[in-house]
């Protein structure tokens, strides 16, 4: 609700205010891994700043506002990643699926990262387990956050898969 009819959200943990900016600021550019996960779910990838850029499994996406040597997190929503045609993208391998209607909520692991990738693609897309998939990230639908412990504490958002 606070999305749709606030002109400024101002995010609080544990009495400590966290960002304070305009709906549509928090969602597609947060300040801090803590507003990132509070909007909506997110795949997290670690990664460290060296020329203004953050290598992860999944691609380099820039980080100009982020000092070399940062600790960074790269976020990025499951609906942000989309299934490309084979070859073209990044490999991965089907773990789970559900059917959700619209949509499906897929987990895809991949090379490089620890926890397995939350996607969601069309209703009418069939996958299942074990099948190979080609993944591909729009690194406009990216955010590049400094990471930092005490955000590391706060709940994540769990999305079934």
């Amino acid at each position: 609700e606070a999305m749709r009819l606030a002109d400024r959200i101002a995010l609080l943990h544990e009495g400590r205010l966290v960002e304070c900016a305009p709906p549509e600021d928090l969602y597609s550019k947060p300040a801090t891994l803590a507003a990132a996960r509070f909007i909506s779910n997110v795949n997290e990838l670690r990664g460290v700043c060296r020329d203004g850029y953050v290598l992860t499994p999944l691609g380099c996406f820039t980080a100009p506002h982020l000092a070399d040597q940062t600790e960074a997190c790269v976020c990025i929503r499951p609906h942000s990643v989309r299934v490309a045609p084979h070859g073209d993208g990044v490999p991965g391998r089907v773990v789970s699926t559900s059917f959700l209607g619209e949509v499906n909520h897929v987990a895809v692991a991949v090379n490089g990262l620890a926890a397995p990738l939350t996607i969601r693609t069309p209703g009418r897309t069939r996958l299942s387990p074990d099948d190979t998939v080609y993944l591909a990230v729009d690194p406009e639908d990216v955010q590049v956050v400094a990471y930092d412990e005490h955000s590391a504490l706060m709940p994540v958002r769990a999305e079934g898969v």
